[in-house]
């Protein structure tokens, strides 16, 4: 019947309705997670190196492609529906119309998380992570949190709690889960590097910036006809909305956010 749409129409178009930088980092996971599974690709391949290693080699990608690698489990599904949930929530409210800002926001997180696993790596190698997939969604909840503090989240067993300590409530049910919470710690440290130098450090120095989103992405993800073209560091219309009021997100995603029945992260 013409107006009907069937479960294939249904799935592109919500497909489409993933923001630009959610989409990337949901399907870039899905895709080389299958592809590592069926061996299409060799996992080890994606792994994270030591910058001085893999530079002279010219392996670059291993500076990326060791955030979308993960096993193929039940973990896996629990990580893209943290990793979809989180980052659609902060690409539609802090960067509302701000694409770029937040394909910059992801790198920059992604390149501190390298350089603290490049220190694991000569100074505590037990704890050398050559995977960053989980560091990379806790750091996304922890930037997430700092903006929208106020805002109210259901955890677990319904507890209720500020947004402000979600990110402590993960590394709490990632030791509890069995593990030892440095790969969470990790990634609250990487989120928290990003946090001062976007935010706190101009905050609190009349606007310098140590780090800008490069012109070049502005140029590839210039903001939508009308929006005004948001400087960095506001997204139109947000003014006040760390107070507790959030943008309307995924379902689910509104004043409130519901972290499900409390499964553990994936170990990434």
């Amino acid at each position: 019947m013409e107006g009907r749409h069937g479960p294939f129409e249904e799935v592109i178009a919500w497909f489409k309705r993933i923001p630009p930088v959610t989409r990337i980092l949901f399907t870039g996971t899905l895709l080389a997670s299958l592809a590592a599974h069926f061996g299409l690709i060799r996992p080890f391949q994606f792994f994270f190196a030591p910058v001085p290693l893999i530079v002279p080699k010219l392996q670059i990608w291993r500076l990326v492609t060791n955030f979308f690698i993960q096993p193929v489990k039940f973990d896996l599904l629990v990580n893209l529906f943290y990793l979809y949930s989180q980052s659609y929530a902060l690409e539609t409210s802090h960067f509302t119309n701000r694409t770029a800002d937040y394909g910059w926001c992801v790198f920059l997180v992604m390149m501190i998380l390298n350089g603290i696993s490049t220190a694991f790596f000569f100074l505590l190698p037990g704890y050398f992570m050559p995977v960053m997939s989980q560091p990379l969604i806790i750091a996304i909840v922890y930037v997430w949190s700092q903006f929208f503090r106020e805002v109210d989240v259901t955890f677990m067993f319904g507890l209720r709690f500020k947004a402000l300590f979600l990110p402590w409530a993960l590394v709490a049910l990632d030791i509890l889960s069995g593990g030892n919470g440095i790969s969470s710690l990790t990634g609250i440290l990487a989120g928290h590097i990003y946090y001062f130098l976007d935010h706190l450090f101009p905050l609190q120095n009349d606007g310098q910036r140590i780090v800008s989103t490069p012109q070049f992405l502005y140029n590839y993800f210039p903001p939508p006809a009308g929006s005004g073209g948001a400087q960095h560091g506001q997204a139109p219309g947000t003014a006040g909305v760390a107070g507790g009021q959030q943008p309307a997100g995924p379902a689910g995603l509104r004043n409130r956010h519901t972290w499900g029945s409390g499964q553990r992260l994936g170990d990434g």
